[in-house]
């Protein structure tokens, strides 16, 4: 009788340092998934930003006057009827 608890006592005793073996694993691997979702949500807010101001410069461009604005701007773009003056600032001795 002696034997037969001794083993079950070193039985238990094993299952007992698996299962906390495996509840440490599980620990490191929780921690792992949280810094991953940290890393997650600063690259999703980054790329929020972008997204907002693309739709922003969308919305911009759209208008056909801010549109033919950029593009004078830009290009020195002129419409028919239109003189373009370039000014260039004076050099400074």
């Amino acid at each position: 009788m002696g034997a037969m608890r001794f083993f079950v006592v070193i039985f238990l005793t094993v299952v007992l340092a698996f299962l906390v073996s495996q509840l440490f694993a599980l620990n490191s691997q929780r921690v792992n998934y949280q810094e991953q979702i940290t890393k997650a949500s600063a690259e999703g807010a980054v790329l929020k930003e972008e997204n907002d101001s693309i739709v922003q410069d969308l919305e911009y461009y759209q208008s056909e006057e801010n549109l033919s604005k950029e593009l004078r701007a830009q290009f020195n773009y002129r419409g028919q009827n239109e003189e373009l003056l370039i000014l260039v600032p004076a050099k400074e001795d």
